[in-house]
């Protein structure tokens, strides 16, 4: 029997809203509110999320509020790379790689290798890391925003080669 659904840790809540999570091996919980936050796993408990740094991240004016963004995390089991939306005249998915010294690679637009001329968002890799699904406007999906799924190869085409 499915058991009552219960808040999360009150620290990872603790953003005004969540538009999508995605959690890594290591517990760490990856969410959005207009930016990508981090609250990571450490000795049982949460710490507060924190925004992560560019390149994920841009600085946005209040002005940009509602047209401007980054939203729809998917962090992948390992931590090693992390596909989200950007909001910036349209939705693109974008991917980057963590670097060994912690740090992201500049993201790269996974829209583009999608062939997509619409807005694409809400990617998640399936658990045996072969295909990319995600939502997509674009023409001929019947839907306001369809499903959509890939070969998850194209994400080893988009690392970058050391």
């Amino acid at each position: 029997a499915w058991s009552e659904p219960r808040p999360f840790d009150p620290v990872v809540n603790s953003l005004p809203m969540h538009w999508q999570f995605s959690i890594d091996r290591a517990g760490n919980v990856y969410t959005s509110a207009d930016n990508i936050f981090c609250a990571r796993l450490e000795n049982g408990k949460y710490l507060a999320p924190e925004r992560l740094p560019a390149p994920i991240n841009e600085v946005h004016t209040e002005k940009d509020k509602y047209g401007a963004g980054e939203i729809g995390p998917f962090i992948s089991p390992d931590g090693d790379y992390l596909i989200f939306s950007k909001l910036q005249a349209g939705m693109r998915l974008f991917i980057s790689f963590r670097k060994n010294d912690g740090t992201w690679t500049e993201p790269r637009d996974l829209s583009e290798k999608l062939q997509t001329e619409g807005n694409d968002s809400m990617a998640k890799v399936s658990p045996d890391g072969k295909y990319i699904f995600f939502q997509s406007d674009r023409r001929g999906s019947g839907a306001s925003r369809g499903l959509y799924w890939v070969d998850a190869r194209i994400i080893d085409s988009l690392k970058p080669k050391d």
